[in-house]
């Protein structure tokens, strides 16, 4: 049996910063490629997504989309290295809830620092590392040449993925 639409109804009265960044983030002219879509949440989660979007200056449907499209570019590319991302991810988060945040508290850092080594090398392939030969006029052979050592290249590759996040 189908649903039968729900009436629409005015908006609840927000306060005035909300409306402000409502009215400036919202395009009253809808995209071609949009599509509009409701969904149900637990509170809690709704409440986490709406303290999230006041600490970043967006909507909940923005914050939604954001979160969103961080999750499909984590899961493009390689499915191990998708799991990886979400195997530190969720030690992140119990490193969290038993020692707190782990860029706050030494400890936790320590701690959240052996379990991604630890999880690096559950997926270490088996064998020594051999450097290919990087092909010429590449990324490999412009910054690093033939010589790089891991260490060298893993270190250029973590410096340009801080700088591009702009930390």
């Amino acid at each position: 049996m189908a649903r039968a639409r729900r009436k629409k109804t005015e908006p609840l009265p927000l306060d005035s910063a909300k409306w402000e960044r409502y009215r400036d983030t919202y395009d009253d002219k809808v995209a071609e490629n949009d599509v509009q879509t409701s969904l149900r949440l637990p509170r809690a989660m709704h409440d986490a997504l709406e303290a999230a979007a006041d600490r970043t200056g967006r909507g909940i449907g923005a914050e939604i989309r954001r979160r969103l499209e961080n999750t499909f570019a984590l899961g493009l590319g390689e499915p191990e290295t998708s799991k990886l991302a979400g195997a530190v991810m969720q030690a992140a988060h119990q490193i969290d809830r038993a020692y707190g945040p782990w860029r706050a508290d030494p400890f936790a850092f320590a701690v959240f620092n052996v379990a991604i080594n630890t999880l690096l090398a559950y997926y270490k392939p088996k064998g020594e590392p051999v450097q290919p030969s990087p092909e010429p006029g590449s990324l490999a052979d412009t910054f690093f040449g033939p010589n790089a050592s891991p260490e060298t290249a893993g270190r250029a590759v973590a410096m340009a993925v801080l700088t591009a996040s702009g930390e």
